[in-house]
Parts: structure tokens; C-alpha cells; sequence
């Protein structure tokens, strides 16, 4: 109810909803282990379960994500479940432990050869980034920018076959967040290479914009389209889904011409 008729969450709240579902998934499986019968068919997978802290990081779910889902379907952990009523388990667990296997299913390394093959004859491509996040790094490491893994795998996508000729809209998303950090921080120490001028949103814009197009291989046989937005503007929202209707109906065009 909270995101439809009202602002949402902010991004302290979603963090901390990131944490928390990860921290129900963690004390869900293991006070089903610890009340499941001993089997050593899955004593491996449940040490390792064993081992991660009650507030795991969200990283370190994804990281478990095989083991968790392998446990859940397991006949000994099945069965501690339909004893719930004996101990004390969060309400949600089957909720979340019968789901874990979608778990922030998109740009993770992990996820991404699920899903690439499904975009064959694919007319126009719609990639988002969080610009704002410049200055941070992956769960999946805690060492990766996460805008240089964003640009690698960008590139990555402008270059499988599929790709080579589909127009590509893309979303600098987060917009405002970034015109707010850049007031603190500087973007050339986590990019040596931008030359400013230091906190100046259309620098910023600018130079992102850039890291990003060079990544097009093929720029006379492909269009890229940039551009920044801030889901939680409904009038940016507005505009930007004029020019993608607009691109739309060019890419459209322009296929039915060819053919």
C-alpha cells in the first residue's frame, strides 16, 4: 500500500529491507537445521550454512544461494518444517526460502547466463544503471566499482550477435542522488581519469555519458540513447516515456523500411 499511494521507500529504507529479508532467510535455515534430523548427504552444505552470521549482507545470501535452495528441498529439512509448530520460526520462511533461487535476479554475475539468451530479435535494448553509485562497490566482492562493472557488462551486451544492430535506450537512473553526493565527494577518486570540474552535475552527467557510448564498438550501425532519470520524479518519469514511445515508433519504422 506504502508504494502505491505514497513516495515509496527511501534508499536507507530499501537497504535495510535488502538486510532483513536476508537475515530472515539465514535464521530461517539454520533453525530448520538445527531441529531437522542429522543426514550426511547434506552435512557439507549445512556447515557451510552453519558459518554465516545471523546479519549476513546480502552479498553473502546471493553467494549461498544454491546451498539455501539445495537444503530447503531437502527431505530432512521438509520435514523440520512440518514440525514448525514445536520451535520458533519466522512466519515468512517458506516465503522467502521457496523464492530464494530469484533472489536479485538481473545484474548479478551469477544470473546474467540465465537471461542473455532470451533476447534474440530483439528490436530496442532499455539498460539501466545507478549513476549515483559511482562511489560504491558490488555485494558480490566488496571490491568491484560498481559503475566499471556496470560499463563491462554494458559492453559486453552491445557486442553478442543479437545486439549488433538493436538500438539501445539507455537510463542513467538515480539522478538526483548523484547531484546530492557529488556535493561531498569527488568523482576523480574513484575515476582518475575525469577532469571536472568537481561537483557539477552536468560534468558528472556528461562524463558518465561518455564512459558509457565508448563502449559502442559500432556507433554508425547502432544509436545509443542517454538519458538521466529519477523514478521518483513522475514528471522526468513523464518525459522519458515520451522519448521512448518516440524511439519506439523510429526503430519501428526504420525496421520496416529495411524489410
Amino acid at each position: 500500500m506504502r508504494i502505491l499511494h505514497s513516495q515509496g521507500f527511501t534508499e536507507e529504507e530499501k537497504i535495510q529491507i535488502k538486510d532483513d529479508i536476508a537475515s530472515n532467510i539465514i535464521e530461517a535455515i539454520q533453525t530448520l537445521i538445527q531441529n531437522a534430523i542429522n543426514d550426511s548427504s547434506i552435512e557439507e552444505d549445512v556447515k557451510l550454512i552453519e558459518s554465516l552470521p545471523p546479519r549476513p549482507k546480502p552479498g553473502q545470501v546471493l553467494r549461498y544461494v544454491d546451498i539455501i535452495d539445495r537444503l530447503w528441498k531437502h527431505e530432512a529439512i521438509q520435514n523440520a518444517y512440518e514440525r514448525r509448530n514445536e520451535f520458533q520460526l519466522v512466519e515468512c520462511a517458506k516465503y522467502f526460502l521457496s523464492r530464494v533461487g530469484q533472489i536479485d535476479v538481473g545484474g548479478q554475475r551469477s544470473e546474467r547466463k540465465k537471461w542473455i539468451h532470451c533476447f534474440e530479435n530483439v528490436m530496442l535494448l532499455i539498460f539501466l544503471t545507478a549513476v549515483s553509485e559511482f562511489d560504491q562497490v558490488l555485494d558480490e566482492d566488496e571490491c568491484t566499482n560498481r559503475i566499471q562493472e556496470s560499463l563491462r557488462l554494458f559492453q559486453t551486451i552491445l557486442e553478442y550477435n543479437w545486439f549488433l544492430n538493436t538500438t539501445v535506450i539507455l537510463f542513467l537512473n538515480k539522478k538526483d542522488l548523484l547531484e546530492e553526493k557529488i556535493k561531498r565527494k569527488e568523482i576523480k577518486a574513484y575515476f582518475p581519469e575525469f577532469e571536472g570540474p568537481e561537483h557539477d552535475y552536468n560534468a558528472a552527467i556528461e562524463f558518465f555519458s561518455d564512459k558509457f557510448r565508448s563502449m559502442n564498438r559500432f556507433p554508425k550501425d547502432r544509436d545509443i540513447y542517454i538519458h538521466p532519470t529519477d523514478a521518483t520524479d513522475k514528471e522526468n518519469i513523464k518525459v522519458v516515456d515520451v522519448i521512448v514511445q518516440e524511439i519506439i515508433m523510429k526503430t519501428i519504422l526504420m525496421d520496416t523500411m529495411v524489410n
